[in-house]
């Protein structure tokens, strides 16, 4: 999977994106997943937990590199 549209359009659940174990990206198609992983992350105290919605994503493929 290459692409935000071949992970919306695939079985796929989540994708993730990491590079050198400090910037994470993570693709969840339900909602609740989107919830539990962003509380999980802040009970943890991890920093610079946003959301990225389609509107606000400029991604074009889900390639790190």
């Amino acid at each position: 999977i290459m692409t935000y549209d071949e992970f919306l359009n695939s079985a796929c659940e989540l994708a993730f994106l990491l590079v050198d174990c400090s910037y994470v990206i993570i693709y969840a198609k339900d909602p609740q997943t989107t919830k539990r992983l962003h509380a999980h992350a802040t009970s943890l105290n991890y920093t610079n937990i946003e959301y990225i919605t389609d509107t606000l994503d400029a991604r074009t493929t889900l390639k790190a590199f």
